[in-house]
């Protein structure tokens, strides 16, 4: 499954999350790095396509047309406690659309489960620990026996989830019973921060042998500037970071074992602080010519309303030159624009294909219900 080029939100997402502060004691939680600069964002996903709960909000689903594509639920504090999202993927796909399902449970403003469900790789449940006074923070899973890489791949076969449309529903699912009483809880991941609050250590383990380890590097900024990663002992990535005079982020790179380029995203902020632009690399550098290198990039602009909601989207096909570096002309591929309702949720998304001279158009409408 692709995702759209024009990401709702990605870039603000990208950025937001290198300062989210997890619900450990307030400390910034950084913790799989990769995902949260490169892969930023899921699309429709009303969460991260609105302001804040506003007080009193119990519940909000999106739908389209009659369906519903998106339900969340919040408790008496604002925090989300249930999460139903459908995405579509096309009609050869089994259903015609992904369902995924999060229930979260906390204990004052510390997560301490959650529980995950895919209609297409199964469950997993996940408990968290915080020994060292809350320095360290172990999460802990259940999974079920379902191995999507070589048991029914891409068969949607647990589609039946997307009757699920409630946390009552969700923790008296008889496949989550039988999870809870018959699954195996396994180390998944230690976290470890220091004294100053930031994370240093990232351990993804299975039991007790360790499988992936990622030390952080900070500036004087308390900013993460590299992130490098060990798999088995062996050097696996190294993501560096960089920031502008105004400490907002303008580079994130990850190469590999060898030092070759895997992902590179560069950004442009316009008066207001926001990203007016990213560039994603999307090919590896062409080989020298007598101009220089040339790079391959996918080229993002975003427009904005005045309330900082994302208006118009375009995703542009980019080489890098030497001469003109970003500035180059790039060949337009596709435009997204969207119109809000007053709550700030989107309720018509248009989107253009310049290569195929086509629009189609996406319309919204919600329901809401508060304490």
């Amino acid at each position: 499954m692709s995702l759209p080029m024009c990401l709702r939100y990605g870039v603000l997402i990208a950025l937001s999350c290198l300062l989210h502060f997890s619900a450990c004691r307030g400390k910034k939680d950084l913790s799989n790095l990769q995902f949260r600069i490169f892969f930023p964002d899921v699309d429709d996903d009303i969460r991260f396509d609105h302001p804040p709960a506003a007080p009193g909000l119990r519940q909000v689903i999106r739908y389209q047309g009659g369906r519903p594509m998106d339900i969340v639920a919040y408790n008496r504090q604002g925090q989300v406690v249930f999460h139903h999202q459908k995405q579509y993927v096309g009609d050869f796909w089994p259903g015609g659309y992904i369902t995924m399902i999060t229930g979260y449970v906390y204990e004052g403003e510390r997560m301490s489960r959650v529980y995950e469900l895919h209609s297409n790789a199964g469950f997993k449940i996940k408990d968290y620990s915080y020994p060292w006074l809350g320095w360290q923070v172990q999460e802990y899973a259940r999974r079920n026996t379902c191995d999507p890489e070589t048991e029914l791949k891409n068969h949607n076969r647990f589609r039946y989830i997307e009757a699920i449309t409630s946390w009552k529903q969700l923790v008296e699912h008889p496949k989550i019973q039988e999870l809870e009483t018959r699954g195996v809880k396994r180390l998944l991941n230690t976290r470890t921060f220091g004294l100053d609050s930031r994370l240093d250590r990232d351990v993804y383990q299975e039991g007790s042998e360790p499988i992936w380890e990622a030390r952080l590097v900070y500036n004087s900024q308390q900013q993460p500037v590299q992130q490098r990663a060990t798999r088995g002992g062996k050097l696996d990535q190294v993501i560096t970071l960089a920031y502008d005079k105004n400490g907002r982020l303008s580079q994130a790179l990850e190469t590999g074992p060898a030092g070759d380029t895997a992902q590179w995203h560069v950004y442009r902020y316009n008066a207001r602080g926001q990203v007016h632009t990213r560039f994603e690399l999307r090919d590896p550098p062409e080989a020298s010519t007598a101009g220089g290198a040339r790079y391959h990039f996918l080229k993002l602009a975003f427009q904005y309303t005045p309330q900082g909601n994302v208006s118009k989207c375009t995703a542009s096909d980019l080489v890098v030159k030497k001469e003109c570096g970003f500035s180059c002309p790039g060949q337009l591929l596709e435009e997204r624009a969207y119109q809000y309702n007053a709550q700030g949720y989107i309720l018509e998304e248009q989107t253009c294909d310049a290569t195929a001279e086509k629009c189609t158009t996406n319309r919204y409408h919600y329901s809401y219900s508060y304490y």
